[in-house]
């Protein structure tokens, strides 16, 4: 865990051996801190070191090319050790309301919670073809499986990109303390249409568009 004046961000590993399996997660108000006991948003202040937790980001996630990534997920789940934790589920929900990946159809039912990104109260039409979270306890053990979630968060519309656009980093960056990152002057600023001149006496760049 590290924690500055404007940051504050957790080392997470997994124990796959193989993809993505460390990263730097930063966290804040952008994104949901969520609790799998209480259904509820936490507070960073809860994570301690050790912790077990999940996370969740897009394929399209922009995250700083360096080991370990860094990136902005869109939801972290702090998993509570006990029974009374419940399952949790992030994905892309169709019309009728089967999960993108085909294993999961929910049924919302009259005790289930439904709720905005903003934790405002949300109805059942407007989870359709929605990103959503879903805490649940009991499945339908059919195929796909069947739920009615105890709780419902529709996660904020993604701006849909016509193409990938932006300038991959393939070197490694260098990470500061105080957690900013330092990336290529250079390369960046002739990606974005400037002129870059190096004064080797002063030790200084002027940039000029």
């Amino acid at each position: 865990i590290e924690k500055g004046d404007d940051f504050f961000s957790i080392l997470v590993r997994n124990d796959s051996g193989e993809g993505l399996d460390v990263l730097w997660a930063y966290i804040n108000d952008e994104m949901l801190l969520l609790s799998d006991k209480t259904m509820s948003p936490a507070d960073a202040a809860s994570i301690e070191k050790g912790m077990e937790v999940t996370i969740y980001y897009h394929k399209n996630t922009v995250m700083a090319m360096s080991y370990p990534g860094q990136m902005r997920p869109d939801v972290v789940v702090l998993h509570d050790v006990g029974e009374e934790a419940n399952s949790v589920m992030v994905e892309l929900f169709d019309k009728e309301l089967l999960s993108a990946d085909g294993s999961m159809i929910i049924r919302p039912g009259e005790e289930t919670v439904i709720v905005d990104f903003e934790g405002k109260e949300a109805t059942a039409e407007m989870i359709k073809d929605r990103e959503l979270v879903i805490f649940y306890n009991i499945v339908l053990e059919s195929y796909p499986m069947q739920t009615s979630p105890l709780k419902i968060i529709i996660l904020p519309e993604r701006e849909k990109l016509e193409e990938p656009t932006g300038l991959i980093l393939n070197e490694e960056l260098q990470r500061l303390e105080d957690g900013l990152v330092l990336i290529p002057l250079r390369q960046v600023a002739e990606y974005l249409g400037y002129e870059v001149k190096w004064d080797g006496t002063e030790r200084s760049a002027e940039l000029t568009k």
